[in-house]
């Protein structure tokens, strides 16, 4: 029964980072919480019975061999969470080798969210790897998610190629928030062409606020403030300019102040 239910979350995740159609309709949903995202994995351990401090008695080399190595996909993804639990600073490597290289995208895409939330500089090389060429949506989601978190700022060039040619929408909005939070003057030239010429509207105003972001560490220079300032005076669509009002005043330029009693809040 249990290895059923695990074919069964194998063939779902495989159909869902082969198939682009599979996520055509979610292109204008919020972007995702991935608290939500974590707590998916918690009820799949749940239904299997298993227990995350498994494995004991045996060494740290013998788990990650493992995570590695191990024909059966049930124990990769068990011992890939044993070392979450143990230390992932001591396994970085290990994990690392498993985004890049275990066959099924659901134990990839939480080696990816395991390097994205351990704060270790040293993922960022197999999140960027991820990033430019892994299959699966999720994994590339998580990679990019990630390295906002342990990415310097030489990360934002893939993001900027993510953002660019990425085929997937949530990817593309990803980057754009990812390059607000690590970016500067090189992310700020592309945001400004998202901002004025995407056409999904939710990436516009991903744009928009990763401007602002942006100009909270680095001024924005002339080409930032010229593309916000375009928008603001002409874009047809009132709800971007509404968004744009708003960070233009938060960073200070002259504006009309948005109605206090009428808070217009950037939402996506």
């Amino acid at each position: 029964m249990k290895k059923g239910f695990l074919f069964v979350i194998a063939l779902y995740f495989i159909a869902l980072c082969f198939s682009p159609a599979a996520f055509a309709s979610r292109e204008n949903q919020n972007l995702p919480d991935f608290d939500e995202f974590k707590s998916q994995y918690e009820e799949f351990l749940q239904k299997l019975n298993i227990n995350k401090e498994g494995f004991e008695g045996l060494s740290l080399e013998e788990i990650q061999e493992i995570a590695l190595t191990d024909p059966e996909p049930k124990y990769r993804y068990l011992a890939l969470l044993r070392l979450e639990v143990l230390n992932v600073d001591d396994s970085i490597e290990v994990i690392g080798q498993v985004l890049m290289r275990d066959p099924f995208p659901f134990i990839r895409s939480h080696a990816a969210r395991i390097i994205s939330e351990s704060g270790n500089h040293e993922g960022q090389t197999f999140l960027i790897a991820a990033l430019k060429a892994d299959p699966c949506l999720e994994v590339r989601d998580f990679a990019v998610y990630g390295l906002r978190f342990i990415g310097n700022e030489s990360a934002q060039f893939p993001l900027i190629e993510a953002l660019q040619r990425d085929p997937e929408l949530k990817v593309q909005q990803r980057a754009a928030e990812s390059l607000g939070m690590i970016g500067n003057y090189d992310a700020e030239e592309t945001l400004s062409n998202v901002l004025l010429h995407a056409t999904d509207l939710i990436l516009r105003k991903v744009a928009a606020l990763a401007l602002k972001w942006i100009h909270e560490r680095y001024p924005l220079s002339d080409v930032g403030i010229n593309a916000l300032f375009t928008v603001y005076r002409r874009d047809d669509v009132e709800d971007i300019r509404k968004v744009v009002r708003r960070v233009l005043h938060e960073m200070g330029e002259n504006v009309p102040n948005p109605d206090p009693e009428k808070p217009e809040p950037i939402s996506f």
